[in-house]
């Protein structure tokens, strides 16, 4: 899988990439379709690194996600930005989904709040890519919630196996767009996904919606048809997935939280694809 990081874009990102966590991770899963039987997706792009940071600074302007330097992109401009950037190269056809419980265009519901680890799994196989949009949190004992603080996105690369090679249904292997690389080549990060449980005490620790949407509420994308956040002032965080690893976490938070998962599937194109 390409790994491009928003740090590292030869000078092509805005803002020093600042803000362009989406616009990298999503330019990964697409020059993986180029590279794999696909290479109308990508146009002119190719595979050197200059022409895939080219990429993710087109995917990341006023034409597509709109990336915003300080609140980065929204699952709702990832996704409509993603979607109208693949039916200007003729994919209109291909599927995007989205599991998660932000904002987001009706036309990608799929009506489930917490994301499914089978389903993202499942995203992969075949000729499909995988992003996941990691909330950052702070727990707060005297309310027994996760605060969010903050939010980034990255590229699914695989599961399964640790970084040792030894099987492990829990680890998922990602690319994280924040890394700054020292040497060329993927830099996977290897995490394990933990559902969150009920307390020792019983209680049910819960994503509070008030405190967080304050910040969440700025990201919000298009006046497109969407589906709202949460109505209510807090949510059950039991169920939702914590990554635990090699995840380096935002300096003012101390969890990340799997929000989100967008799924993109080119099932209709098929193409003899290599992992």
């Amino acid at each position: 899988m390409p790994d491009l990081g928003q740090h590292n874009g030869m000078g092509l990102l805005p803002y020093d990439g600042r803000g362009y966590c989406a616009a990298a991770a999503v330019s990964n899963g697409i020059m993986w379709f180029f590279l794999n039987g696909y290479p109308a997706i990508a146009e002119d792009h190719g595979q050197e690194d200059i022409t895939h940071a080219r990429l993710a600074a087109l995917l990341g302007s006023g034409r597509y996600m709109k990336v915003d330097p300080r609140k980065g992109a929204s699952p709702t401009y990832v996704m409509i930005g993603l979607k109208k950037y693949l039916e200007d190269r003729g994919f209109g056809w291909a599927t995007i989904q989205y599991q998660g419980w932000r904002k987001h265009p009706k036309a990608f519901h799929t009506g489930v709040i917490q994301p499914d680890l089978d389903w993202i799994k499942k995203g992969l196989t075949g000729p499909g890519a995988v992003w996941l949009n990691v909330g950052w949190y702070n727990f707060d004992r005297a309310t027994s919630s996760y605060i969010r603080v903050g939010g980034h996105w990255v590229t699914l690369a695989g599961y399964g196996e640790d970084r040792e090679g030894t099987p492990d249904p829990e680890v998922l292997i990602i690319l994280d767009p924040a890394l700054r690389r020292t040497v060329r080549g993927p830099v996977p990060i290897y995490v394990k996904a933990k559902q969150i449980e009920a307390l020792p005490s019983g209680i049910k620790p819960a994503i509070s919606l008030i405190r967080s949407l304050g910040y969440i509420d700025k990201m919000t994308g298009a006046n497109d048809e969407t589906i709202e956040d949460e109505d209510a002032s807090s949510m059950t965080a039991v169920g939702f997935y914590k990554l635990i690893g090699e995840l380096k976490t935002a300096n003012r938070a101390d969890f990340a939280l799997i929000d989100g998962a967008v799924v993109l599937r080119l099932d209709q194109g098929r193409r003899r694809l290599r992992r």
